[in-house]
């Protein structure tokens, strides 16, 4: 009988990527067929606050266009949920960190400090956290 890391691992080979055609590669940009959303194709150096995040997103210079910090639903509809680490279709979006990224989605209950939504695409798992924490970025339009 496997056991449960060796089940895990046997899902994970036996996952495929997304359906063909669902994304198209544009070399630094990744289009979402299905949402018609642009996605950065490779992400920020190193984590930030979520205000730089901001920041980051919109000096973004791909395509003369301009780019924002995707919101919660928006950065889980690239999430898939047949991987895992990392939880993202790695032919479309190579070497994605298996860390949290920033979304635009404040968390509306935060009692002391300002918090935001985050994803972690190791699980694909939702964090709120102070918006000043270190976090990932991933730039869309």
């Amino acid at each position: 009988m496997l056991g449960w890391l060796a089940l895990m691992g046997l899902c994970a080979l036996a996952s495929a990527d997304a359906p063909p055609g669902r994304y198209t590669d544009r070399g630094d940009e990744v289009v979402d067929n299905e949402t018609e959303l642009i996605w950065q194709k490779h992400v920020s150096l190193s984590p930030t606050s979520q205000a730089f995040a901001d920041e980051y997103c919109d000096r973004l210079q791909l395509s003369n266009a301009r780019w924002r910090l995707p919101s919660l639903p928006e950065l889980q509809s690239i999430v898939d949920v047949t991987r895992f680490q990392p939880a993202i279709d790695q032919g479309a979006f190579p070497e994605t960190p298996q860390d949290f990224f920033w979304t635009s989605t404040v968390y509306a209950r935060a009692t002391v400090a300002a918090e935001a939504w985050s994803i972690s695409f190791r699980w694909g798992s939702l964090l709120h956290d102070a918006t000043t924490s270190a976090k990932r970025v991933r730039c869309v339009r």
